[in-house]
């Protein structure tokens, strides 16, 4: 059986619509303050990020599927927090019979700004299920405290 591509062929075609789902993509990240994080498909491996923070911590949710523990790297300096890794080919997959492929392999990184007021000396890393987990506690003085208006 030959997989054969019902769309079109059209090669300006298929340039004009890559370069509209770039430029959409520029701005939808730059209308949501995400402009840092824009990243024109390169093929690259960009890992998919969510920021939560409650009153003890900023918490670092990155989804990292296939990619194993030891592969993984988290280094923090003065302003910001950086996790790189590598996704590996696997051993087990024989690369004869694909027809189509849409996974990635290679190298990433993501850098995320670290505010002020985080414990740079307790932040926690933990990896399960192909999930990154980053607790990053705020200093004891960064807690808010409600005041009373008299």
């Amino acid at each position: 059986m030959s997989l054969i591509n019902w769309g079109n062929n059209n090669t300006l075609d298929n340039i004009e619509r890559r370069m509209t789902n770039m430029m959409e993509n520029f701005w939808d990240s730059a209308r949501h303050g995400r402009l840092s994080e824009c990243a024109f498909d390169t093929g690259g491996i960009n890992p998919a990020v969510e920021i939560t923070e409650n009153d003890k911590a900023f918490n670092v949710h990155a989804e990292l599927p296939g990619v194993h523990k030891e592969d993984i790297h988290v280094n923090v300096n003065d302003n910001s927090l950086t996790f790189s890794g590598e996704s590996k080919h696997s051993t087990q997959t024989s690369t004869d019979n694909v027809r189509y492929s849409e996974r990635r392999y290679g190298s990433f990184s993501r850098t995320i700004p670290v505010p002020d007021n985080v414990d740079k000396d307790h932040i926690e890393a933990n990896f399960k299920d192909g999930v990154l987990d980053l607790s990053m506690p705020k200093t004891k003085s960064s807690t808010s405290k409600r005041i009373t208006v008299n």
